[in-house]
C-alpha cells in the first residue's frame, strides 16, 4: 500500500510539474495520465497474467512453436509499452 501511495505521489507531482513548468497544457497531461493509467492496467490485467501462464509452459517444458509465436508478439508488447510510456 505504501509503494501505491507513493508512486501515486510522484505521479501526480510529475503532472504538476508539467503544467507549472509550462511544458505542456493541462489537456495533455490529462491525456497522459490516462494513457498511461490505461497501459499500466491493460499490461497486468492481460498481458501479464498470460505471459506468466506462458514462462510457465516454458519451465515445464512445453514450449511449442505456436508458444514461439506468442512469445514473439508478448515481447513486442513489452517493447512497444516502454516506447510509448
Amino acid at each position: 500500500m505504501l509503494w501505491l501511495m507513493l508512486t501515486i505521489t510522484f505521479w501526480l507531482l510529475i503532472a504538476f510539474s508539467r503544467i507549472y513548468l509550462r511544458v505542456h497544457t493541462f489537456n495533455q497531461v490529462v491525456f497522459g495520465l490516462l494513457l498511461g493509467l490505461w497501459i499500466s492496467i491493460s499490461y497486468h490485467f492481460v498481458v501479464r497474467h498470460r505471459y506468466l501462464k506462458l514462462l510457465n509452459r516454458i519451465a515445464n517444458g512445453r514450449f511449442t512453436r505456436d508458444d514461439q509465436k506468442i512469445c514473439l508478439i508478448f515481447s513486442s508488447l513489452l517493447l512497444l509499452t516502454s516506447l510509448v510510456t
